[in-house]
């Protein structure tokens, strides 16, 4: 159990694992060696209200949230969603160039759209990408990031992790 979530991870495909999200209602294929490190994500994520799933390679390099909120958001409603984060980003990073908003469509067929954009670490400039959908009429929102400089490295599994993920029946039973 993660913060009230279940997860529920089945060995999948090509160094793949299907694992299942907020009581089994979203599936996300991450790459196996992508893990929970509670110390690394304290020191990465100090604040409070930090995204509910967490995940970081096994060198640290890249990092992976989600988060599932309790907020209606429609289909319809995705692109206005992303352009109100753009508006924020752009008042907590007013020195970065304009986030650029990208649409996507998940295997399942799932519109979303992406934002990605560069922030300043201690002594690097990071990658970063936010990622929203409509799951169940809610609002999901994850990311990916990375320095900038794996980010050719990173670029595929992002993307892979990013159209995987499913929107599964609400009242899916696991054996």
């Amino acid at each position: 159990m993660e913060n009230g979530n279940s997860l529920v991870t089945e060995n999948g495909k090509n160094g793949i694992e299907n694992s299942l999200f907020f009581d089994d209602k979203v599936r996300v294929w991450l790459p196996d060696d992508f893990h929970k490190d509670l110390e690394l994500i304290e020191k990465r994520y100090p604040y409070r209200n930090r995204p509910v799933v967490i995940r970081c390679d096994s060198t640290a390099e890249a990092f992976i949230t989600f988060d599932f909120y309790n907020k209606p958001l429609s289909a319809n409603q995705v692109s206005n969603a992303a352009l109100s984060l753009r508006r924020l980003i752009k008042k907590v990073y007013p020195y970065n160039e304009e986030p650029r908003l990208k649409r996507f469509k998940t295997r399942q067929g799932i519109q979303g759209v992406s934002l990605s954009f560069y922030c300043m670490m201690n002594h690097y400039r990071q990658y970063v990408e936010f990622f929203i959908l409509s799951i169940h009429g809610q609002l999901f929102i994850g990311t990916v990031n990375c320095a900038e400089e794996n980010k050719g490295k990173w670029a595929s599994v992002f993307r892979k992790i990013k159209i995987s993920i499913e929107e599964l029946e609400q009242s899916r039973n696991l054996l």
